[in-house]
């Protein structure tokens, strides 16, 4: 262990410093090659100016640019697929059939609204002619029966 210094001063450093000399008792490991040339990498980089590190040629792999658009987007439309498929998988019966022909349809609202014309017609001449029509006459109030007495 390392010897400290006589002089104690109150900062959080030397408030950790028994524990940073309890670091020399743990083994020490070892950098691999590969570590310690991307770390070079990173270095020469940033002090380059360069705000990503270069990667040697043997780390890089021609499919790399592609793929950094390609699976997202492959998972993207992979969702959308699959969300229809189910979504009409769980629609009712009602929903799955096609619209059809839409002018067959348009052809059905027109003879509808053609129909209903004609009723409303039928419906305004049969209210003129009720009021045209003089009121049935009601027969004045008798004090005897209706109906011829018995015999």
């Amino acid at each position: 262990m390392t010897t400290r210094p006589e002089h104690r001063d109150n900062t959080p450093a030397d408030a950790l410093g028994e524990a940073w000399e309890l670091l020399d008792v743990l083994p020490r490991s070892a950098a691999t090659p590969s570590m310690t040339a991307t770390t070079l990498e990173m270095v020469a980089a940033s002090a380059a100016g360069s705000g990503r590190p270069a990667l040697s040629p043997t780390r890089r792999s021609p499919w790399s640019g592609i793929m950094l658009w390609v699976v997202p987007a492959a998972a993207v439309i992979g969702g959308l697929v699959l969300g229809y498929v189910l979504g009409r998988a769980t629609a009712p019966i009602a929903e799955r059939r096609p619209p059809g022909n839409v002018f067959q349809r348009l052809e059905a609202l027109e003879e509808e609204q053609r129909v209903l014309r004609q009723r409303e017609e039928m419906r305004q001449r049969l209210l003129r002619r009720r009021s045209e029509q003089p009121p049935p006459l009601i027969p004045p109030f008798s004090e005897g029966p209706p109906f011829p007495a018995e015999r």
